[in-house]
């Protein structure tokens, strides 16, 4: 039986490059292609027609946009897998769509044997959804895949967070997490170098949600880790572990560097990544070195001003082998609070599908009272959110100079 693939563009050319590139699956029978010139026509002839195996959407299109059709197919209740087409580097719709239930990725022009893979692996996990579903009834089904998401999420994600936060004099730090589902894709770390000399910290959010993020959130905070700690783990020379304490800036770069290749290297078919920031603190003089791959810019909050934000670096980590990451440095000083985020904070949404936003969550930092940061934008983000659905994982971290 064929294979039904509904390919969303509403460039006329693309229509004739899938047919002529497949012709030999067609003429076998192996492939179904049906065609629809923006999102709104798409979800007519999904209701219309039906049993659709694949949907490959562009983003950008008339009337409805793939991102808008993903939100719609989101409850749909013919079980199929979205493939989002997207311009080469477009990290923020990419991260948009599987945020929105898209399954995978290729980017413009099209590679066709990226594509073919892609397509391959799609129909492979449609497979066993499809088989998991005729053994049981419907409910009884998705009852039985969430528990096997969650078993395998919750056995790999036990004691990865960290359980204890570093008590330092003059400091108080403040995590918040949390996950849209059982398991995660946010995550964020604490945790002591050299003693208490420095201080690591982290807050990343992996592409996706489920399983497949809740795996690749664990490899990325265990490198990150034992990369940042190896000259405490490992013998090396007193010279080689000098060289790494006198110069932070290159311990920071290290970790990021091989953390990013080790993933594009291995694991770069699967196009998952992650936006990272990682700092290192010195309590003791309030210098910070940090790493921002592609994360939303953290905040430094003083007086209840915002007097810096922590830009952009680098690119995001595990797609682009060899990719730079430039190291920036700042001074906090007494009263100044650095306030890091997940992007599930500013995008949740209220009960009249109104986001927080960026703008909000700045003016409730420049106007709290409490002298917890985190404290004061969990509270405002639960009024703004009441009993609307949470989407997305949310991470929260304030790092404050007393």
């Amino acid at each position: 039986m064929a294979s039904r693939i509904l390919v969303v563009d509403d460039e006329p050319d693309v229509q004739e490059l899938i047919k002529r590139r497949y012709r030999s699956q067609i003429r076998k029978g192996e492939f179904e292609f049906d065609f629809a010139f923006d999102g709104q026509e798409a979800l007519d002839c999904i209701n219309q027609n039906g049993g659709f195996d694949i949907v490959l959407s562009d983003i950008n299109m008339p009337r409805m946009d793939g991102l808008t059709l993903l939100s719609r197919l989101r409850d749909h209740p013919d079980v199929m897998k979205t493939i989002i087409v997207s311009a080469y580097g477009d990290m923020d719709n990419i991260r948009t769509a599987m945020n929105r239930g898209a399954f995978d990725f290729v980017t413009k022009p099209i590679n066709f044997d990226d594509l073919s893979l892609t397509i391959d692996k799609s129909l492979e996990e449609l497979k066993f959804l499809k088989n998991l579903i005729e053994r049981m009834t419907d409910a009884e089904a998705k009852k039985q895949y969430m528990a096997r998401e969650l078993n395998i999420g919750k056995t790999i994600q036990r004691g990865f967070l960290p359980t204890r936060i570093p008590e330092i004099d003059g400091w108080c730090i403040s995590p918040y997490f949390q996950s849209a589902r059982e398991v995660a894709g946010d995550f964020y770390d604490i945790f002591t170098i050299d003693g208490h000399s420095r201080i690591g910290l982290i807050v990343a959010d992996v592409c996706d949600k489920g399983v497949g993020a809740a795996l690749f959130m664990t490899l990325f905070r265990s490198l990150l880790r034992s990369t940042a700690k190896f000259h405490e783990y490992t013998n090396i020379s007193e010279e080689s572990k000098e060289l790494y304490f006198d110069q932070p800036e290159l311990l920071l770069k290290r970790c990021v560097q091989f953390t990013n290749n080790y993933i594009s290297a291995t694991h770069g078919h699967t196009s998952m990544f992650s936006t990272l920031f990682f700092g290192l603190l010195e309590p003791e003089t309030g210098h910070l070195y940090y790493v921002n791959a592609g994360h939303e810019a953290p905040f430094i909050v003083s007086n209840g001003k915002i007097i810096n934000k922590l830009e952009i670096t680098g690119p995001v980590v595990g797609l682009f082998r060899d990719s730079d990451y430039g190291v920036g440095e700042i001074q906090l000083e007494k009263g100044d609070v650095l306030l890091v985020y997940t992007d599930g904070v500013t995008d949740a949404v209220s009960e009249k599908d109104e986001p927080f936003t960026e703008g909000y969550l700045e003016s409730v930092v420049t106007n709290m009272s409490s002298a917890d940061c985190t404290e004061t934008i969990v509270s405002a983000l639960k009024d703004h959110v009441g009993r609307a659905m949470q989407f997305d994982d949310i991470t929260i971290l304030s790092v404050s100079r007393n």
